[in-house]
């Protein structure tokens, strides 16, 4: 009885420990805009993307599908299974669309696009440490969404 109470007393101990969470996922800008701008469904994920250029101006071309399910064994256990290329969507997505969704979605939650709301964004990764994080470049660390916009330059 008396180790069955030490053994609860360290397991809430434990629980009560402040320790550093994995940060907030930010949201997947060009999913976002999808699903803002071309009406896709909230499932529906992008599997390619290319940064192209038009005598128009640069744009980027997105291809995605919903998902037919997912990987349940294997060495690829896990991942998407995309459908036939029949029922796949290809958009093409300017910066300033891309811009818009994001600063919609930033107008709605109140928080950084960049970093998600949590004031830390992903810088790095290595096999020995895995995920690097360091304070949000466009938020400086707050969470808030700012008053600055992602793609455009800021007027002089």
């Amino acid at each position: 009885m008396a180790v069955a109470a030490i053994a609860s007393q360290s397991i809430i101990a434990l629980l009560s420990i402040q320790m550093d969470a994995t940060p907030t996922t930010p949201p997947d800008i060009y999913n976002l805009a999808a699903q803002r701008l071309k009406g896709m469904p909230v499932d529906w994920q992008w599997f390619s993307i290319e940064s192209k250029e038009s005598p128009f101006g640069r744009f980027f071309q997105v291809s995605g599908a919903v998902p037919a399910g997912f990987y349940s064994r294997g060495p690829r256990k896990g991942r998407a299974k995309w459908p036939a290329k029949k029922d796949r969507e290809v958009f093409q997505f300017t910066p300033a669309q891309v811009e818009q969704a994001m600063l919609a979605w930033e107008a709605e939650t109140g928080n950084c696009s960049t970093c998600g709301g949590d004031g830390q964004e992903q810088f790095g990764w290595s096999k020995a440490e895995g995920k690097r994080y360091r304070q949000c470049s466009r938020c400086g660390g707050t969470g808030k969404a700012p008053q600055q916009t992602l793609f455009t330059e800021p007027e002089s």
